[in-house]
């Protein structure tokens, strides 16, 4: 009975999965026009950046500059390296080419796609940290949550207790959206950059974990004649 309902369950999990991936594709399509002609989403990223600024309280500017740390691309790098390299260690290959393959290509996405739009950063006056390449995305963003969303992925498939994944899952969750709204409070980043940052490292995160689901479903052992007749 339980296996009939899961498998019931399948399609629908399919469609919500498929539809979520469709409306974050369009919707980072729509921004980066929006990016490109000055328009549309991106009006709103002047008010919301004059807000945060006006906003701005000392010890939250302390903490907000050691979380944009915490998510650079090097510390990020770093620790995905130390992870990946446990898990080669472990001989959980699949694990550690998932961890490795979705962080090195979210540190080449990110220039990629800073080069191809050319998007200035907010005024100088207003940034309380130094950063000279382009705005938009935000590679803090991008990189957050590729490399966060790959290593919680890797740690809900390593616990088997519910509350453990949960409590995992939102950790992760957390992590990243600090990390990028670190980055509007400092005044590094347009909110669009830090959207569009999500987007693609959501959909770059998902892109690597659905080859390694296909691969690893593809190399399962899969049931003989002979044991499906002594079952």
């Amino acid at each position: 009975m339980i296996a009939v309902r899961q498998s019931a369950a399948r399609p629908a999990l399919r469609i919500g999965w498929w539809s979520t991936l469709v409306v974050a594709i369009v919707l980072l399509g729509e921004l980066t026009d929006n990016v490109i002609d000055h328009d549309g989403l991106t009006r709103v990223d002047a008010p919301w950046h004059r807000w945060v600024v006006d906003h701005r309280v000392t010890g939250l500017s302390e903490v907000m500059r050691a979380i944009s740390a915490a998510g650079s691309t090097a510390v990020l790098a770093v620790v995905a390296t130390v992870v990946a390299g446990w898990l080669a260690w472990r001989r959980l290959w699949p694990r550690a080419v998932l961890v490795g393959v979705t962080t090195a290509g979210a540190g080449l996405l990110v220039p990629l796609l800073k080069n191809l739009v050319d998007r200035p950063r907010p005024p100088v006056a207003d940034r309380l940290i130094v950063e000279t390449s382009w705005s938009y995305p935000s590679g803090h963003a991008l990189g957050a949550t590729s490399v966060i969303g790959v290593l919680t992925i890797v740690v809900v498939a390593s616990v088997s207790r519910r509350a453990a994944r949960a409590a995992a899952t939102a950790l992760g969750v957390l992590l990243i959206a600090a990390i990028g709204i670190s980055r509007v409070y400092l005044g590094v980043h347009w909110p669009s950059d830090v959207l569009a940052g999500w987007l693609v490292g959501g959909l770059w995160l998902a892109f690597c974990h659905a080859l390694a689901s296909r691969w690893r479903y593809r190399n399962q052992p899969r049931p003989t004649v002979e044991s499906e007749k002594v079952r």
